[in-house]
């Protein structure tokens, strides 16, 4: 996905802008989400980071098991 190549690249606005349109197509889009999060805060953009990583956490299973989540999860809990 462009969005991630964008934030790979250190270019964390021009990517959130390509999450965002991506969200705007679908909304609950896991990759989305949490590259919507990472640019904010890579933008430091706390509130917005915080936002998209609640909403993601919101439509998982809270027993989900992916690497990213336990990021989130350890992200969310330190705020």
């Amino acid at each position: 996905m462009l969005a991630d190549l964008l934030l790979d690249a250190n270019r964390p606005g021009e990517a959130l802008a390509w999450y965002e349109r991506t969200l705007g197509h679908a909304p609950n889009r896991f990759n989305s989400l949490i590259g919507t999060g990472r640019a904010a805060e890579a933008l430091g953009d706390v509130s917005r980071a915080r936002s998209s990583y609640a909403r993601l956490l919101s439509i998982v299973a809270p027993t989900a098991n992916r690497p990213e989540l336990a990021q989130v999860r350890s992200i969310m809990r330190a705020r």
